[in-house]
């Protein structure tokens, strides 16, 4: 059993993805200056084909991009029965070690110093208990303006 408790623990739900989620799983692994963090990928009912292949495309790249330094005891893979995202989102939560979760969908991706600016933030700000952060909305390689209803505040 690993005795190091990550920093944070970074939760990614899919279902039937299995390329699309490599996008995901890439812009986490490529985090620049990050404090350390598991990764936890819950998948929620895809079929066997499909989570099958969602395991070994992970696999590739954790072992392509990381190793040794990410080890296999800091991802761990869940096939569920099909329960939906939110249900899927908060069996990662109860099952990480992270002092922080950070949630990431398997069709968005992450800028590199995206865990390194929430883990600085936290440090300037110890009493908050949640953040959240700007999205940039893209359709291929346009970005897309947000409606004020989806804009963030505070």
């Amino acid at each position: 059993m690993n005795s190091v408790v990550p920093f944070f623990s970074v939760i990614i739900p899919v279902y039937a993805r299995p390329q699309l989620i490599l996008r995901a799983v890439r812009s986490v692994l490529a985090q620049e200056h990050a404090p350390s963090f598991d990764l936890w990928v819950i998948d929620d009912g895809s079929a066997a084909a499909d989570a099958g292949a969602t395991r070994e495309g992970i696999g590739q790249l954790i072992a392509a991009q990381r190793a040794p330094q990410f080890k296999k005891e800091f991802w761990h893979d869940l096939h569920t029965p099909r329960r939906g995202v939110s249900a899927a989102r908060n069996l990662g939560g109860r099952l990480s070690t992270g002092k922080y979760l950070a949630f990431l969908d398997s069709d968005d991706e992450w800028l590199p110093h995206k865990l390194a600016s929430m883990a600085q933030f936290v440090a300037q700000h110890p009493a908050l208990r949640l953040i959240h952060s700007h999205e940039i909305w893209r359709r291929g390689e346009k970005v897309i303006a947000q409606k004020d209803i989806h804009r963030k505040s505070g």
